[in-house]
Formats: C-alpha cells, sequence, structure tokens
C-alpha cells in the first residue's frame, strides 16, 4: 500500500521479532486504523467475531496472503464502516 511504510527486523531466528506499520498521524489510514482497533477493544463481540473468522480462514489452504485478505474483506469493510463512524462520534466529545 502507497501510502504504509512496513517494517520487519530480519533475524537468523524464525521467530518474528516485529512487525511494525507506520502511517502518517491523523491521516484517512490512520483513522481507519485506530478506529478498527478502539472499536475491537470497545465492543468485545466483534473482537471475538474476527478472531473466529480468522481462525477460521487460517485453517484453510491459500495462494497467497491476498486471497486470505480477501476472506476478510466484507467483514473488515462493514464493521470499519461502523468502527469510524464511532470513533468520530468519541474524538468529538473530548476536550481538546
Amino acid at each position: 500500500m502507497p501510502y504504509r511504510r512496513f517494517f520487519v527486523n530480519l533475524t537468523s531466528s524464525p521467530l518474528r521479532s516485529a512487525h511494525i506499520h507506520v502511517l502518517q498521524l491523523n491521516s484517512v489510514h490512520w483513522i481507519r486504523h485506530i478506529a478498527f482497533r478502539d472499536y475491537l477493544r470497545t465492543y468485545p463481540g466483534i473482537k471475538t467475531e474476527y478472531q473466529l473468522l480468522k481462525e477460521k480462514l487460517s485453517q484453510q489452504e491459500w495462494k497467497d496472503g491476498n486471497d486470505y485478505n480477501e476472506g476478510k474483506n466484507s467483514f473488515l469493510k462493514n464493521e470499519e464502516r461502523k468502527a469510524i463512524k464511532w470513533y468520530k462520534s468519541i474524538v468529538r466529545m473530548q476536550p481538546i
């Protein structure tokens, strides 16, 4: 994605030591990510639905990560839309 920077710290260990995405503060994409994160923290039922979907999808064989992502797409788009609306209402209520 052209708006995001991605960092992986490669080591000789098979374990990943870092998986970092960097986005411009307060950009549309930053708000989308933060809104979805906070929405899942606030609504554990949605978080559980997402977790179960990801677990189900992880048990399938995928040609590549794009197919896996496509399997999540409908859920994500629907919940991201709700999360952004929710997040914007919360941000407006906070004092500056």
